[in-house]
């Protein structure tokens, strides 16, 4: 792993540290917000896009944004942000061959 990939891992960890914290202080029940990094592996973003929201099973209105991650003027990953229901951990469980 280069100096980037491990200055970015580094930062997804803080920041599931601090998403942790912030959830942990929120009444239960209450809407909870997900982050996913998804690299494009030299696809387009539009079609690491389309086969995110595929996957998991995203629907328009739960989605609250879609964010580039770029390198050197180019884009190498995009952040999706999205309102977190169980169906949608259960998809990303199925992805990441957890059950």
């Amino acid at each position: 792993m280069g100096w980037l990939e491990d200055l970015q891992a580094r930062g997804q960890q803080q920041l599931a540290g601090m998403m942790a914290q912030v959830y942990d202080s929120l009444p239960p029940g209450a809407p909870r917000a997900f982050v996913d990094h998804v690299q494009l592996q030299g696809r387009p973003a539009e079609v690491m896009i389309a086969w995110y929201v595929g996957v998991i099973g995203l629907r328009p209105e739960d989605v609250y944004g879609i964010l580039p991650t770029q390198s050197n003027d180019i884009t190498v990953a995009i952040k999706i942000v999205y309102l977190d229901k169980p169906e949608y951990a259960a998809a990303r469980a199925r992805l990441t061959g957890g059950h």
